[in-house]
């Protein structure tokens, strides 16, 4: 069994497509369940490394990130009524979000080159948030959106050699493709 749960495709796409499709159908009643995609990354983190507190590394930052903003887009949902201007306000605020988690690197960099490539990072991110965000009143779209994204990174990464990276992704692409 521990064989099993050590093969990559299962900790990064079998196992999290299992427990997404069980968090669709236990939050499908109560209309949340989009959560099925936190619950599928949720498992991919547990079986591939785990999780520190508090974030030290990139890395962690974006798990961080990932497990947290599902919780925190329901709080906003129940707490706001969304208006024109929600999707390009969070856009932004997930932009600094990113460059929370990139921090460390674009220290590294020359003064003008951080500047140059935390904007293209923020503008990235803000774009693609205000994008999606317009999906939000149609949940097949947003999902097909979220299996995309995520299969399209997770191959990205592991095409680039970041194997951890890819299969948190494609735990998402499964997480996706459960909720659908």
């Amino acid at each position: 069994m521990q064989d099993l749960l050590n093969n990559p495709a299962v900790q990064g796409g079998l196992a999290p497509f299992a427990v997404a499709l069980a968090a669709a159908f236990a939050l499908f009643s109560f209309r949340l369940a989009g959560l099925a995609i936190a619950a599928a990354i949720g498992t991919a983190v547990y079986l591939i490394g785990g999780f520190a507190f508090p974030p030290v590394s990139a890395q962690q930052k974006i798990l961080l990130v990932c497990l947290a903003v599902p919780v925190l887009g329901v709080l906003v949902d129940l707490a706001f009524k969304p208006t024109r201007a929600a999707g390009p306000v969070l856009g932004l605020v997930f932009g600094l979000v990113v460059i929370w988690v990139g921090w460390n690197v674009l220290r590294q960099k020359e003064p003008t080159a951080a500047i140059l490539a935390g904007a293209g990072v923020v503008a990235l991110v803000a774009w693609m948030s205000a994008s999606l965000f317009a999906l939000r009143d149609d949940p097949v779209r947003a999902g097909a959106a979220a299996l995309s994204l995520g299969l399209g990174i997770g191959v990205s990464a592991v095409l680039s050699a970041s194997g951890s990276y890819g299969q948190y992704a494609a735990s998402v692409g499964a997480g996706a493709g459960a909720f659908l």
